[in-house]
């Protein structure tokens, strides 16, 4: 699902700088991403980009890397018989 969302919150911005909005276009990115739809489209913006960093925010804490210690500091089985 986080790929998917994050796809239609990019398309969201895509389609909320054009010139000529779409806004059926719009109301159904916003409804397949879970974004609460406003007329307004600044304040739609704002809602979609807050979208859009609580999913890196998400995303960021799922691939976590643990911390590997340096070669000089492990134990191996040359040091450690």
């Amino acid at each position: 699902m986080g790929h998917k969302q994050s796809q239609n919150l990019r398309l969201l911005v895509a389609e909320l700088i054009k010139q000529e909005l779409d806004h059926a276009k719009i109301r159904a990115l916003a409804d397949s991403t879970g974004v609460a739809y406003a007329e307004d489209p600044l304040d739609l913006m704002t809602r979609v980009l807050h979208s859009i960093d609580k999913l890196s925010q998400r995303q960021k804490v799922k691939t976590k890397s643990v911390p590997v210690p340096p070669l000089h500091k492990r134990k191996t089985d040359e040091t450690n018989p």
